[in-house]
């Protein structure tokens, strides 16, 4: 869970120390969360620092992320969703795009652009054309985007058609990790040529995805890390990730 500014004076200074965002997962006292029904509060457990946002210049918590530290009862999740009413909001999405899986992943794709961004406007006016050659799957994905550029990554980027081009190798290069880690490049030509990330200070690797595949994936991707809710869990190997969303293996930058 994330909590937002205004904080009180105290609260800056258990979550701060010395300045800067205390990096043991815990606060300087004990924290709980409670939830407000209509016959008192519910207790959901102990919790954990879980990152956050800070203004270290002035010394100011901007947000501050919490995990329980040990996971909610059913039950106990059960009693505080039937007391809150669901909002209202769009018609469930179009996952039509599925039917299509897995002999057509480049007409997915479109469809499922097409379909969860809808309430997207097109972007208007000239849209510069590619210098370079590129394969079918890049270009339906740029055709199904239709100019707008916020759907072509948050998380990692790929590249807007006028910004497509060829490294000296001869790969088309039409993306970057968020860092600048690698570049994603994939052949100018082919029908569904392989893709490759340009590793800064390592070398090339071949990713295990066609580019039709990493394109889906990605677009999967980052429509479950940008979104609007978003859920990470612990996995069992001890890390933590997105959850929600269905990103298939390989998805985004790393395979």
């Amino acid at each position: 869970m994330t909590v937002t500014a205004p904080f009180p004076d105290e609260l800056h200074q258990l979550l701060l120390t010395d300045g800067f965002p205390r990096g043991d997962q815990r606060s300087a006292m004990p924290v709980a969360a409670y939830v407000r029904m209509p016959g008192g509060c519910v207790r959901l457990g102990a919790l954990e620092l879980s990152g956050g946002s800070y203004d270290v210049a002035a010394l100011r918590v901007l947000t501050q992320r919490f995990a329980l530290t040990t996971p909610l009862p059913v039950a106990v999740l059960d009693r505080i969703r039937s007391a809150v009413p669901s909002p209202p909001g769009p018609a469930a999405p179009d996952v039509r795009w599925l039917r299509l899986l897995p002999h057509d992943p480049v007409g997915a794709l479109q469809e499922f652009v097409t379909s969860w961004y809808a309430d997207v406007a097109p972007a208007t006016g000239p849209r510069p054309e590619p210098a370079v050659p590129t394969p079918p799957p890049l270009t339906a994905l740029h055709a199904a985007v239709a100019g707008r550029s916020q759907l072509l990554g948050g998380r990692d980027f790929l590249f807007e058609p006028h910004e497509l081009r060829l490294g000296d190798d001869g790969r088309l290069l039409f993306g970057t990790e968020n860092q600048g880690v690698f570049t994603m490049a994939t052949e100018p030509g082919g029908d569904d040529p392989p893709v490759w990330f340009l590793r800064r200070g390592v070398g090339v690797e071949r990713n295990p995805l066609s580019l039709s595949w990493f394109l889906l994936a990605t677009a999967l991707f980052e429509a479950t890390v940008i979104g609007r809710y978003t859920m990470y869990g612990k996995n069992l190997a001890g890390g933590q990730g997105p959850v929600g969303g269905g990103a298939p293996a390989g998805a985004g930058a790393e395979p």
